[in-house]
């Protein structure tokens, strides 16, 4: 809690936080967010690079700072196995042709 009030400021509405992994979900003013401690910065190379070429199918981020990054939350949607492996094979292919 001390580090959502840190980032998000004293004054934010938090509804809810939970550990997930080495995350926090949290909920404030009814939208949900990933914290998560940074690891290395040439991921936000990959993410200008995937931008540049119009493939947007990951998660934005929000903000970030020299010891977190916050990402929007992405809720997961009850859909049946092969569905999901028939997505997963179009975003590989989008991503192959970017």
């Amino acid at each position: 809690m001390k580090v959502v009030r840190e980032l998000f400021g004293d004054e934010c509405n938090i509804k809810n936080v939970t550990k997930k992994g080495k995350c926090l979900i949290t909920t404030i003013e009814d939208k949900k967010y990933v914290i998560k401690n940074k690891c290395n910065d040439e991921i936000y190379n990959i993410y200008d690079y995937l931008s540049s070429r119009n493939f947007e199918y990951f998660p934005k981020v929000i903000n970030q700072d020299e010891e977190y990054e916050i990402m929007e939350y992405i809720e997961e949607a009850n859909i049946p196995k092969d569905q999901k492996i028939s997505d997963l094979i179009d975003i590989v292919s989008l991503l192959h042709y970017k």
